[in-house]
């Protein structure tokens, strides 16, 4: 008997009309996309209500809007280096449209390194809250779970004002201090596209930011049943303020406390307790995944496993501008196949 051959189709349901999408790149289009594609279909006008006041005196300064999407072309591009950005934009035609610089005025490797330095973290959250309401226009797909999980960066330059943070080598197994920065991330899970994050540089655990990832999920304007996340997480309090404040159930595994001697912790741990009461839990913990799965293609396709920063405040930007490119990838992408579907936009 032959087996059945597996389908890649994936489904998006527009309205109340059903299209199927020949494609596996639904699940992460990060990659593929030209400068004019996203231009066409993504409206960044909105960033000149974040620009800064002139000041009255001195040199008119580059615009706001065009150093923002300097850093999408940055990332689409998958250029190594501010210094590249800084050639190429000085050189291409094509470059210097997409971001609305006029020929022989475009920004030095210092200006770029100044104005990411600076960028304040409020505006990051309110230009990666405008890309999101972009997405929904379109009705992407809905996602009832949220996973939650924290990836720590390392970084080339060392920083002796900032502490060290414990990372875990996946080859040993071990725990060892590094030089980085630490990004707590919430992921719709059918989707697999960010909706909050949180950048720690004090090494602090992740478990403090993960009620403040699911806030941005929900201040985003996405409703969730559950949320999951892995046993770094296990807290009762974590369990009751997700259902209190989300009305979401936390599926998250509990800890086995080892035998340490005679300590108090072993004599009350939890005996024969299985991780999950259900066989549905189970099953909803499974789609933790998506939240690996999309800390593995960000760093893969645009080079982030290792931030190349001079400070701390810059690694924030570019990991902040990297969670951007990636919605609006996905926005670009879910217009080209409802237009190749015929599918009406309005």
């Amino acid at each position: 008997m032959k087996k059945k051959r597996k389908s890649f189709h994936k489904t998006i349901v527009f309205g109340k009309q059903p299209l199927v999408v020949f494609s596996k790149f639904l699940t992460h289009p990060v990659t593929g996309f030209t400068l004019e594609e996203i231009n066409e279909r993504i409206n960044f006008d909105f960033l000149d209500d974040y620009s800064p006041g002139i000041k009255p005196k001195g040199r008119k300064p580059l615009p706001f809007k065009a150093k923002c999407k300097m850093l999408i072309a940055f990332f689409c591009e998958r250029m190594p280096s501010l210094s590249e950005l800084a050639r190429k934009l000085e050189r291409e035609k094509k470059l210097r449209e997409f971001c609305g610089f006029e020929k022989n005025k475009t920004p030095k490797k210092q200006t770029i390194s100044d104005f990411i330095i600076g960028f304040p973290n409020e505006k990051l959250k309110a230009i990666f809250s405008e890309f999101h309401q972009q997405l929904q226009r379109i009705e992407y797909v809905e996602s009832n779970t949220v996973s939650v999980d924290a990836c720590i960066y390392r970084t080339v330059n060392k920083r002796p004002d900032k502490p060290k943070i414990m990372k875990r080598n996946n080859e040993t197994k071990r725990m060892k201090k590094v030089y980085g920065l630490n990004h707590v991330t919430a992921v719709l899970s059918k989707t697999c596209v960010c909706s909050g994050f949180i950048t720690d540089f004090e090494g602090h655990h992740e478990s403090q930011f993960y009620e403040n990832v699911l806030h941005e999920t929900s201040a985003n304007g996405y409703d969730f049943d559950y949320a999951t996340a892995d046993k770094a997480f296990d807290s009762n309090e974590l369990r009751w303020n997700t259902l209190l404040y989300y009305g979401a159930e936390a599926v998250i595994p509990k800890r086995k406390n080892k035998k340490k001697g005679n300590q108090k912790s072993y004599r009350q741990r939890r005996r024969k307790l299985k991780n999950f009461v259900s066989k549905k839990q189970q099953k909803i913990y499974d789609n933790r995944t998506a939240v690996e799965r999309y800390y593995s293609k960000i760093e893969t396709a645009l080079g982030l496993q290792k931030l190349k920063t001079k400070r701390d405040e810059s690694g924030r930007t570019l990991l902040a501008f990297a969670n951007v490119f990636d919605v609006v990838c996905r926005t670009t992408h879910l217009y080209k196949t409802l237009e190749n579907a015929m599918v009406p936009l309005t």
